[in-house]
């Protein structure tokens, strides 16, 4: 499984004036460079962003939603929480 690795760069980026880490400074999405610099969207953003696409492909396809759940051995609403969390 790969490890997700940051750089010192973005970490220091990423640091409040109290030296917290802000969780919105992590992109998570980006498009290409445009002429006033790169558009991006906060990692914490897109993986709610993708939390809600799971849950609603798992709530409208209950035939994937009932694969999944034999395959974890699981009831549905615990497999969405799961797959969703």
């Amino acid at each position: 499984m790969p490890v997700l690795q940051t750089s010192n760069e973005e970490l220091e980026t990423a640091r409040g004036r109290h030296g917290e880490i802000d969780v919105l400074g992590f992109w998570g999405k980006a498009r290409p460079r445009q002429r006033d610099g790169f558009r991006w969207h906060p990692l914490a953003f897109h993986c709610l962003d993708v939390a809600a696409v799971g849950e609603a492909l798992l709530t409208r396809n209950r035939g994937l939603a009932q694969s999944l759940s034999r395959l974890l051995r699981l009831r549905h609403a615990e497999t969405v929480r799961l797959l969703c969390f």
